[in-house]
């Protein structure tokens, strides 16, 4: 994570932050892996959301450029999974996808705290 401070010009932090995150990559590189932005769900875990690294041989790996994959595991399926690829959609439709989603989730959220008679806790998941 990026950490700024009075003591340090933003410039320099960046550099440095770069820096360790290119040698990150150089280190995925060289163990045939790389780094994707993975989400996850099941029904007893819940969801998750964060950057992964994951070999070249997962189906994620192969992903470029705006490139979205869906890849879904089930007992039916065995050891191969369904993989759906396909453009992603851009950034502003991205954004305001996953704006009309968070307030999709609070909508759903807050009957659900009246149900019970007590708060609704978010818990961080990235």
């Amino acid at each position: 994570m990026l950490h700024l401070s009075a003591e340090q010009p933003w410039d320099e932090a960046v550099g440095a932050h770069e820096r360790d995150w290119l040698g990150l990559i150089q280190d995925a590189r060289r163990s045939q892996s790389r780094f994707v932005y993975r989400a996850r769900w099941s029904l007893a875990d819940g969801a998750h959301v964060a950057l992964a690294l994951v070999p070249d041989a997962h189906p994620l790996a192969g992903a470029r450029g705006t490139e979205n994959r869906v890849v879904l595991h089930s007992e039916y399926q065995g050891d191969t999974p369904i993989v759906i690829a396909g453009a992603g959609a851009g950034v502003r439709i991205t954004a305001a996808a996953v704006l009309a989603d968070v307030q999709a989730v609070c909508e759903q959220l807050l009957p659900l705290a009246a149900v019970r008679e007590q708060p609704v806790r978010l818990r961080r998941i990235a």
